[in-house]
């Protein structure tokens, strides 16, 4: 009996022998399987190495495709930066408050010895 070739054998008996469909349905899920683990490979890739990957990138490109946490991160961030700011200045303020106690104390130090002197003077 002489071997048909696939077309051959479709044209002639209108489908594929059950071996061939079985052995395209393998080779077909094969490689759904490889695309699947190799988007999932490149999806672990870009959130590891998301930084570098932003330096490439211009940055409306990277805007375009923030995430929530990206976005609650800067606020954290922010909100810390805020904080910060807000402790510096509340020293500041401790710190003037301290040197004006320190001078009214001195003022007040020097006019009790003027009056104390004047005291004395009068008796």
């Amino acid at each position: 009996m002489a071997e048909f070739d696939d077309r051959e054998f479709a044209e002639k008996f209108g489908h594929l022998p059950p071996e061939h469909v079985e052995l395209m349905w393998h080779d077909a899920t094969n490689i759904y399987l490889v695309v699947a683990l190799i988007s999932i490979l490149v999806i672990i890739y870009v959130k590891r190495h998301r930084r570098n990957l932003q330096r490439l990138l211009p940055a409306q490109l990277v805007n375009m495709f923030r995430t929530r946490d990206t976005l609650y991160m800067d606020t954290t961030e922010k909100d810390e930066e805020l904080k910060r700011v807000r402790l510096r200045q509340q020293l500041d303020m401790y710190y003037q408050s301290r040197k004006w106690e320190q001078n009214q104390n001195k003022k007040d130090v020097n006019t009790d010895n003027k009056q104390s002197v004047t005291v004395e003077m009068e008796t």
